[in-house]
C-alpha cells in the first residue's frame, strides 16, 4: 500500500511586544514582523492577501470566543491553504486588539487538512515559542463530509450567510466552499462577529444572532452599491506608482477625476487603498517606505484620516525619517505639477479640508503637535495650500463671526457655517470666547504654538487670548506698541506682562513711598521717614516676637497707602516681613523671585506647577489626618513642613513626595521654588519627570505634569501608595 506523500503545516503569528501582567500578558504594541514563525519566507502571495484585510475581522466588533477564517491564496505562481484563527487580546491602554494565528500548507486543497490537525482551534499564544524549520509534516486527509442540512442554503448565490441557530463547523463550511466554487479561490469564516470585507467570501457563519443581523445588512448594503465598471484599472495603477514613489502627472490626473465621481465614496477609497495594505500598515506600525506613500496617499484622497496619519507618524520615534519620506512624495507631486490648485481642484479641496481637519483635531490631541508643525512649515502640498490661501481664508472667518457676535447676529453664524462648512467645527468650539463673561482654555495652547511656528501672526495672538488670556510682549508689540491692549477680530487682546512692566511698577511704588507725606502727631513728613521713626520705637517688640506679623504688615501697608485687603484684592498672598526659613521653602513659590525661564519652558512649568496644585488640593485633608496622627514622621517627612499643626505646608510635603518617586538626583538639594530662576533648574526637574513617564510607558513621555494628564494620575497613585502609605 503506497501512503501518500506527507505535506508540511506552517505557522506565524501577529508580531508583538509582549507584556507581563498579574494575570497573564498584554501587548505592548505592533512590532511590524511576525513571530513564532516556522516558515523562514512567508510566501509573498500570503502576505499580499494579509495586507489586502482578506482574513481581516472588523475592530470593535470581535467577539471572546476565537473566530477561524479559511481562504485558497494565489500568485506569485504559488497557491497556498491557509487557516487564520483570530483572538481577542487587551493592550497596555486597556484597548481590545485582534491577535492572528496562520497555519498554512502548500497546495490548494489542504485546508481541511490543517482543520482536522489542529482538532480544536490553535489560537493566538505568545509562549508557544517556535523556530523556523519547526514544522508539522502531516498525511493529507480528505473525508466525505455531508452536507445534507444544507442543500438549501447551498442554493443561494453567495456569499452565503449561514443561520446562527443553524449548528455548523469548519468543515462543514470548508465543504460547502468546494461544492460552491469547484476551481479558483475559497473562502469561508467561522463564528465572525463582522469581517472587514465580507465580499470577499462565499460562505459566513455568524458569532450570534446579533452578528448575523450585522452580516446580512452589510451584505445587502454592499450587493446594492453601483460597481464601478471603468476606470478601476488606472486608478490602481495610479496607487501603485505613488506607492513605488514613481508617480507621474497622468496618475494624480486620474486620481484627481475619480474624485469628481460621486459614485466612488469614502469607502470605495478605504477599499481600494487597504487591498494594496494601508489599514495594515496603519493598525500595526509598519512603517516602510511603500506604506508611508501609500498612507500619505490615503490622507490626500480621504482628508479626515489626515489627523490620524499624523498620529501614526508620531507613534514612531524616527517619525522625522518617515515624514521626510512623505514630504518627498509632496514634492514630486508638486514638480510634476507646478500648477496643481488650477490642474487639480478635487485633489486640492481635499488637501484644504485635511488641513482643516488637524487644526481642529489639534485642541484634543496634542500629540501631534510637531507633525502639525512639520506638515505645515516644510514644502509639501498641505503647506503650500496653508500659506497661500488657507491661513488668510481662517483669518476671514474669525473676522466675519467676530462681526456677527458683536452685531447680536447669531443666525448668521449658521450660515457662516454653510458657507465655509470645512471650518464649522472650529467656530462650534471658538465662539463662546467672545461672550461675557471673558474665558481661556489652555488647550487652545496648542494652536498658539502651531500658528507661532508656521508665522501666522494673527491667528498665534487670537488664540494665546484664548489659551492664556494674555499676549507675550513681542508677539503684541506687532499690531500695537506702547499700549496694554487693542482688537483683533472684535476681541480684546491684553499684553502679558514682562520684566519691565514689574520695574515699572516698582519705581511708580518707590517714587509714591518716598515722595508721598503722611502726617503723625500732628506732623508731617515722608513716608519713608514715618517708616524709620516706627521701626526705631518698635525695633525691640519686633526683635521679641511681641508685635504679630500682621501687624507689621498693617503698619507697613498703610506706609504705602494700601488697606488691609489690597493683597487679598489684588490676588496676592505674600508678606511685607517674609518668614525667613534659611532660604526659600518647598511649595512657596511667592519667595522664588522673578520668572527668568524661556518662554516656552515658562508654560510647561505653570502646566506643570498647576498639576501639583491640583495633587495638593487632593491631599490636603489626608495630610493634615496624619499631622494629628503624629504619622508623618514616621513615613519620613521632614518637621519643616510641619512644624505645628497651624502650619502645615501642603503642597511642600506634595513635591517632598514627587521628588522622592521620580528619583530627582540629590533631592535634598534641590529646591522646588527655585525652579523658575534659570532654564537648568527646570530641565532638572522636568528630566526626572520625563524618565519617570518612560518607566510607566503610559504616553508620550514630555518632561511636564499636565493637570489633565496621565502622569499626574500616576503621581497621585504613587503618592498614595509609596510615600503616604495610604490604603
Amino acid at each position: 500500500m503506497i501512503m501518500p506523500n506527507k505535506i508540511d503545516i506552517h505557522e506565524f503569528s501577529t508580531g508583538i511586544e509582549v507584556k507581563g501582567t498579574p494575570n497573564g500578558w498584554e501587548s505592548g504594541g505592533f512590532t511590524g514582523e511576525y513571530m513564532n514563525r516556522t516558515i523562514d519566507q512567508i510566501p509573498r502571495a500570503v502576505l499580499d492577501s494579509i495586507a489586502n484585510r482578506e482574513f481581516a475581522l472588523a475592530e470593535g466588533v470581535v467577539t471572546a470566543d476565537p473566530a477561524i477564517v479559511g481562504r485558497i491564496v494565489r500568485g506569485d505562481g504559488e497557491i497556498w491553504s491557509v487557516v487564520a484563527v483570530v483572538t481577542r487580546g487587551r493592550d497596555d491602554r486597556g484597548r481590545g486588539v485582534s491577535l492572528y494565528r496562520y497555519f498554512l500548507c502548500q497546495g490548494d486543497g489542504h485546508i481541511e487538512t490543517i482543520l482536522r490537525w489542529m482538532k480544536k482551534p490553535l489560537v493566538f499564544d505568545p509562549f508557544d515559542k517556535k523556530a523556523i524549520g519547526e514544522h508539522d509534516p502531516v498525511n493529507p486527509s480528505s473525508q466525505e463530509v455531508p452536507l445534507d442540512e444544507f442543500q438549501e442554503i447551498l442554493k443561494q448565490s453567495s456569499p452565503i450567510c449561514v443561520p446562527a441557530a443553524k449548528s455548523c463547523t469548519p468543515l462543514l463550511l470548508n465543504e460547502m466552499t468546494r461544492k460552491l466554487k469547484r476551481n479558483g479561490d475559497r473562502a469561508w469564516a467561522y463564528k465572525v462577529a463582522m469581517l472587514e470585507r465580507p465580499e470577499y467570501f462565499q460562505v459566513i457563519y455568524p458569532a450570534d444572532s446579533q452578528a448575523e443581523m450585522v452580516i446580512r445588512e452589510a451584505l445587502n448594503r454592499r450587493q446594492s452599491l453601483p460597481v464601478p465598471t471603468s476606470g478601476e484599472s488606472g486608478i490602481k495603477t495610479a496607487i501603485q506608482a505613488v506607492m513605488n514613489g514613481r508617480v507621474k502627472h497622468e496618475h494624480i490626473e486620474t486620481l484627481d477625476n475619480a474624485l469628481g465621481n460621486p459614485q466612488l465614496d469614502e469607502n470605495y477609497w478605504k477599499s481600494i487603498l487597504d487591498k494594496e495594505g494601508a489599514s495594515q500598515a496603519f493598525s500595526e506600525n509598519i512603517y516602510g517606505d511603500r506604506y508611508v506613500r501609500l498612507l500619505t496617499l490615503k490622507a490626500m484622497l480621504i482628508p479626515q484620516f489626515l489627523p490620524y496619519f499624523l498620529d501614526w507618524l508620531a507613534e514612531s520615534k524616527e517619525w522625522k525619517t518617515h515624514y521626510a519620506t512623505s514630504l518627498s512624495l509632496q514634492k514630486w507631486m508638486l514638480q510634476e505639477a507646478p500648477k496643481f490648485t488650477d490642474d487639480f481642484p478635487n485633489l486640492s479641496e481635499r488637501l484644504k479640508f485635511g488641513i482643516c481637519y488637524v487644526i481642529d483635531e489639534l485642541v484634543d490631541e496634542p500629540q501631534i503637535l510637531k507633525q502639525s508643525q512639520s506638515l505645515l512649515t516644510e514644502s509639501g502640498l498641505w503647506s503650500q495650500f496653508y500659506q497661500k490661501s488657507l491661513s488668510k481664508e481662517l483669518e476671514v472667518v474669525l473676522s466675519l463671526m467676530g462681526n456677527y457676535i458683536e452685531q447680536k447676529q447669531k443666525q448668521k453664524l449658521q450660515s457662516l457655517r454653510n458657507q465655509y462648512p470645512q471650518w464649522s467645527s472650529l467656530l462650534n468650539k471658538i465662539n463662546k470666547f467672545w461672550y461675557p463673561p471673558e474665558q481661556h482654555d489652555r488647550n487652545y495652547r496648542n494652536w498658539t504654538r502651531l500658528f507661532e511656528k508656521v508665522g501666522t501672526a494673527k491667528l498665534a495672538t487670537i488664540f494665546y487670548q484664548i489659551g492664556e488670556g494674555t499676549v507675550p510682549k513681542p508677539l503684541f508689540d506687532k499690531f500695537s506698541r506702547n499700549k496694554s491692549e487693542f482688537v483683533l477680530f472684535k476681541k480684546k487682546i491684553y499684553r502679558r506682562k514682562d520684566l519691565g512692566d514689574s520695574v515699572q511698577e516698582l519705581t511708580e511704588k518707590l517714587r509714591f513711598f518716598f515722595c508721598v507725606t503722611v502726617e503723625i502727631g500732628e506732623i508731617s513728613m515722608s513716608k519713608f521717614k514715618a517708616l524709620i521713626i516706627l521701626l526705631v520705637v518698635f525695633t525691640g517688640g519686633f526683635a521679641s516676637g511681641r508685635f504679630s506679623l500682621e501687624f507689621q504688615n498693617f503698619i507697613t501697608g498703610s506706609l504705602l497707602g494700601k488697606t488691609p485687603n489690597d493683597d487679598v484684592k489684588n490676588g496676592e498672598n505674600q508678606q511685607i516681613f517674609p518668614k525667613q526659613n534659611n532660604g526659600k521653602t518647598e511649595g512657596n513659590q511667592e519667595e522664588s523671585g522673578t520668572i527668568i525661564l524661556s518662554e516656552e519652558n515658562q508654560i510647561k512649568y505653570k502646566d506643570t506647577d498647576d498639576a501639583i496644585d491640583r495633587i495638593t488640593k487632593l491631599f490636603t485633608s489626608k495630610i493634615r489626618e496624619l499631622a494629628e496622627e503624629k504619622a508623618l514622621e514616621r513615613l519620613e517627612i521632614p518637621k519643616e513642613f510641619y512644624r505645628d499643626l497651624k502650619e502645615i505646608n501642603n503642597k511642600g510635603i506634595v513635591i517632598h513626595c514627587i521628588k522622592k518617586i521620580i528619583k530627582l538626583p540629590e533631592p535634598e538639594k534641590f529646591q522646588y521654588s527655585a525652579i523658575t530662576e534659570n532654564d537648568a533648574n527646570w530641565q532638572k526637574f522636568s528630566n526626572a519627570i520625563y524618565d519617570y513617564q518612560v518607566l510607566k510607558k503610559g504616553s508620550k513621555p514630555d518632561g511636564v505634569i499636565s493637570p489633565e494628564g496621565n502622569t499626574r494620575g500616576w503621581l497621585e497613585d504613587d503618592i498614595r501608595s509609596q510615600c503616604l502609605k495610604l490604603q
